[in-house]
C-alpha cells in the first residue's frame, strides 16, 4: 500500500512537470501589450553592498511613466566603520539610473515586511488607491513581459495576486546543483504546476459542489515576483510583520478572504545559496512559514492588529479556515519528514519484514524521485529557459541534497524549542 501510494505521489508529480513545461512552452508573449497602468516596483534591501550597484542597473531599466522603481532601505542598517551602507551607496547612484529610494525608519524587530508597508502606506498618500505593486528581491532578474503579463492577468478579474515562480541558477558543485534542481523542480511541480493542476482539472468539481471547496488546495505567495493591487494589501491587512516570514501568512489571508491565485508564463530567475551551510540557514528561515500556520489562523480569527495596521475580519467560515490552516501546516510535516521517510524509516521497515519485493520496488521509486523528477526538471529549463549544459551530479549527489532538505526544518525547530526563533535574530541570507 505505501508503495503504491509513493508511485501515485511520482506519477503526479510528474503529471505537473509536464503542465508546467505545456504552460511555458505554448503562451505566446506577444499578446502582452502595453498595459497604461500605475506600477511600483519595491525591492526592500538591508545590508545589500555587494549585490546593490548591478540590481539598480537592472531594475532601473524598466522605469517609465508607468513604472516606478522604488529600493527600500531601514534604519535597522547600521554603518560599519568606513563601509558604506546600502543607502549610502542608492544615493550616489540615484543621478545616473532611475529609481527613488525609501527609508523605513523603523529600527528594531523589523522584518521585511514593515519596509513594504512603510512604503505602501507612503505612496498612498500621493497616488490614492490606483495603483499596483510588485515586490521582487535585490537578487530578483526579470525583462519587461513580466510586468505586462501582470498588469495584464490583474486587469482580468478583481479578487486576484500574481504570483511569478522561479527557477535558480545551477552550480557547478554537485550537491548543490541537485539542491538547485530541486528548488527548481518544486517550483515546477508544486507551486507552478500544483495551480495548473487545480485550475485545469479540478476548478470544475469545487464550483459544482460547494462542500468540496473545504479540499481546495491551498496555494501559498513567495515574497517576491508577487504583484496585487493597493486594494487587495488593504483588504488582507498589509504584509504580516508580526511573524518572521510574511508568505505564507499573507497566502493563508489571501485563502481566508477568497482571493486567486494567478500566474505567467514567464520564470524568475534567482541565485541558490552560495553554500551548504548557507543553504540550512536559508532553508531553516523558509521553514517557519508553514509551521506557525496555527499561530496565523489565531491572529486572522482574533482580528489582532498587524503592527499599526487594523487587522479586518476574514471573509471564510471557522471550518473553511482550520482546513487551510491544516494544508499549510502539512507542507511543514511533509517538509521535515519526506526525507527522512523515503530514504530511512520506509526502507527499513521493508528489510526488517523481509519484504525484498517491496524494498526493490521502494528504492527505486526513491531513485526516480530523487534523480530523475530533477533530471527532468533540468530538461524543462534547458530547453525554456536557454540553460547551457551543465554538470549535475548523479544519483549520490541527488539523494545527499535531499536529505539536506530535512536539516534546515530540524534546526529551525531547534532554534524554535530554544526560543531563538525570533523577528529580532532571524537569519539574513548571505550573498
Amino acid at each position: 500500500m505505501l508503495v503504491f501510494l509513493f508511485f501515485i505521489i511520482c506519477c503526479l508529480q510528474t503529471i505537473r512537470m509536464y503542465l508546467s513545461y505545456n504552460f511555458l512552452t505554448n503562451n505566446c508573449l506577444e499578446k502582452y501589450k502595453n498595459q497604461k497602468q500605475k506600477m511600483f516596483l519595491l525591492i526592500p534591501v538591508y545590508n545589500e553592498q555587494k549585490v546593490i550597484k548591478e540590481s539598480v542597473e537592472h531594475f532601473s531599466q524598466f522605469a517609465d511613466d508607468d513604472t516606478h522603481v522604488i529600493f527600500i532601505t531601514t534604519d535597522k542598517e547600521k554603518k560599519n566603520g568606513s563601509q558604506l551602507t546600502t543607502r549610502d551607496i542608492l544615493e550616489t547612484l540615484s543621478s545616473r539610473y532611475c529609481f527613488t529610494v525609501i527609508n523605513c525608519p523603523i529600527k528594531t524587530n523589523a522584518v521585511m515586511a514593515h519596509q513594504l508597508n512603510y512604503a505602501i502606506k507612503k505612496i498612498y498618500k500621493e497616488y490614492q488607491n490606483n495603483f499596483i505593486i510588485g515586490v521582487y528581491n535585490v537578487d530578483s532578474r526579470i525583462n519587461k513581459n513580466t510586468l505586462l503579463a501582470a498588469k495584464k492577468q490583474l486587469g482580468n478579474k478583481k479578487k486576484c495576486v500574481v504570483q511569478q515562480y522561479t527557477i535558480y541558477n545551477i552550480p557547478p558543485q554537485s550537491v548543490l546543483s541537485h539542491i538547485s534542481l530541486w528548488q527548481t523542480r518544486w517550483t515546477l511541480h508544486f507551486e507552478l504546476g500544483r495551480l495548473l493542476f487545480d485550475k485545469m482539472i479540478l476548478k470544475n468539481i469545487y464550483e459544482k459542489c460547494a462542500l468540496c471547496q473545504i479540499f481546495k488546495p491551498f496555494h501559498y505567495v513567495i515574497g517576491h515576483g508577487l504583484f496585487m493591487d493597493y486594494n487587495t494589501w488593504q483588504n488582507v491587512s498589509g504584509f504580516p510583520q508580526d511573524e518572521p516570514n510574511e508568505d505564507a501568512f499573507l497566502g493563508l489571508m489571501l485563502y481566508f478572504n477568497n482571493y486567486e491565485i494567478n500566474t505567467i508564463p514567464i520564470l524568475e530567475y534567482a541565485e541558490i545559496a552560495q553554500n551548504i551551510k548557507v543553504y540550512i540557514k536559508q532553508q531553516s528561515v523558509w521553514f517557519n512559514g508553514p509551521l506557525f500556520a496555527f499561530r496565523y489562523l489565531q491572529k486572522a480569527l482574533s482580528c489582532k492588529n498587524n503592527g499599526d495596521i487594523k487587522r479586518t475580519k476574514i471573509e471564510s467560515n471557522f471550518l473553511f479556515s482550520f482546513f487551510g490552516a491544516v494544508k499549510l501546516y502539512c507542507h511543514a510535516l511533509y517538509w521535515l519528514l519526506g526525507p527522512i521517510i523515503i530514504w530511512l524509516i520506509a526502507p527499513c521497515y521493508y528489510i526488517y519484514n523481509g519484504e525484498l519485493y517491496s524494498f526493490v520496488l521502494w528504492i527505486i521509486l526513491a531513485v526516480y524521485h530523487c534523480y530523475f523528477l530533477n533530471l527532468l526538471a533540468y530538461h524543462i529549463i534547458k530547453k525554456t529557459q536557454g540553460y547551457s549544459n551543465c554538470d549535475i551530479g548523479n544519483v549520490f549527489t541527488s539523494v545527499i541534497a535531499y536529505l539536506l532538505h530535512s536539516v534546515g526544518p530540524i534546526y529551525g525547530l531547534y532554534k524554535t524549542i530554544s526560543g531563538k526563533n525570533t523577528i529580532s535574530n532571524k537569519y539574513k541570507t548571505e550573498k
